[in-house]
């Protein structure tokens, strides 16, 4: 009896891959903000769900000029086909369904309402770019065994993945191979190789199933922190801004 082979998922587009990406480490931004303020009582710290998600997407070149509607309906068309079976995709893109108040808010009614209101764009990168700060100035001492100066990619790299799970709320963080690549200025190629290894040796661990499909789409992994840290000062935090 012949096996019936499914057919491998074709590699998504550049442009798609990176909008994916762009989708993800929004809502996880979103989130971290909301979390940082759960519980408060002051008006000036409230976070509903969505309000970061919709200023980070609002100077993408694909979104930047829809109204809230539109940009809704273009989400919702990503989301459909990164969560097909999901009654919610906007909870599991990493949205919550809850305000800093801990009141219930529906995130994608919330970002329809913050969409035309939104007047300052988030710059996304910027949370990878001031982990990458940080892991220049408090790197870590990974010890003799790695003070090769062949390894100082490993160091930068182990360095960068410490202070991405330091800024997180939860402690695990989405790092793509193109991220770290520029980061360190390599290949995505090479940067892989360089995740493998941190996750070899204990570095780091994969913090969500990585799938097939995952693999063949080069969605970003998550990842979390896994070794205690020899030396690394801890910077203080940054006063929180006014939503909006």
């Amino acid at each position: 009896m012949e096996s019936t082979c499914m057919p491998s998922p074709l590699p998504l587009p550049e442009d798609k891959i990176h909008f994916r990406h762009l989708l993800a480490r929004a809502a996880s931004r979103s989130t971290k903000e909301l979390l940082k303020h759960l519980g408060s009582r002051q008006p000036e710290l409230y976070r509903s769900p969505a309000w970061l998600f919709a200023r980070c997407l609002k100077n993408h070149e694909g979104l930047a000029r829809l109204d809230a509607e539109a940009a809704t309906a273009r989400i919702d068309a990503e989301l459909a086909e990164m969560y097909p079976e999901s009654p919610n995709p906007w909870l599991d893109l990493g949205l919550q369904d809850f305000d800093s108040c801990n009141q219930l808010s529906d995130p994608r009614s919330d970002f329809i309402s913050a969409w035309d209101a939104v007047e300052s764009p988030y710059l996304l990168g910027s949370f990878v770019k001031e982990a990458a700060r940080l892991a220049e100035e408090n790197p870590l001492d990974l010890g003799a065994r790695f003070s090769h100066a062949a390894d100082v990619l490993l160091r930068r790299l182990v360095s960068l993945c410490y202070w991405l799970g330091e800024r997180s709320q939860s402690e695990e963080f989405f790092l793509s191979c193109r991220d770290a690549g520029d980061i360190l200025d390599v290949s995505p190629q090479t940067a892989n190789q360089l995740l493998r290894r941190a996750e070899k040796l204990g570095f780091i661990e994969p913090a969500a199933a990585y799938s097939e499909k995952d693999r063949a789409r080069r969605d970003a992994r998550k990842w979390r922190f896994a070794a205690a840290p020899r030396k690394a000062r801890r910077p203080r935090r940054p006063v929180a801004t006014e939503q909006g």
